[in-house]
């Protein structure tokens, strides 16, 4: 997945804002956030370079930066980004930690660009929420 320069100035521009507000939740979140998409983009550039790695471990890492996430956001605040994570880690389970040895692979490369547009979703509802 190739990501151009504009589109990487606009998330840190965003990211900024959301920083620049000063609450210390968001900026949490936030970085939580990153953490996850960061560690989603290098599964999906291993998975480009066809490099060789356990895809149950990927995934349970996945997942538990989602849970890890999930633990920060107020559900009741965030419910259609907290429905999407939920969405993925349930899917993460089904399809590559208890999917067939052979599609593993394939049902990973799915989830790093469903991940990165997840967390668009909720860095554009903390730029809502926080930074009027």
């Amino acid at each position: 997945m190739s990501i151009d320069k504009e589109h990487i100035q606009k998330e840190e521009e965003q990211w900024r804002k959301i920083i620049a507000v000063g609450n210390q939740d968001a900026g949490m979140v936030l970085i939580y956030d990153q953490k996850l998409c960061a560690f989603a983009h290098e599964i999906g550039a291993a998975l480009e370079k066809k490099i060789t790695f356990d895809y149950i471990f990927a995934a349970s890492r996945l997942i538990e930066r989602i849970n890890v996430l999930l633990s920060k956001l107020p559900k009741e605040k965030f419910e259609t980004v907290v429905g999407i994570f939920l969405n993925i880690k349930q899917r993460l389970k089904e399809e590559v930690i208890q999917g067939k040895t052979a599609q593993r692979k394939k049902a990973l490369n799915s989830f790093p660009e469903e991940i990165h547009q997840a967390s668009h979703k909720l860095c554009d509802e903390l730029e809502k929420r926080f930074c009027k």
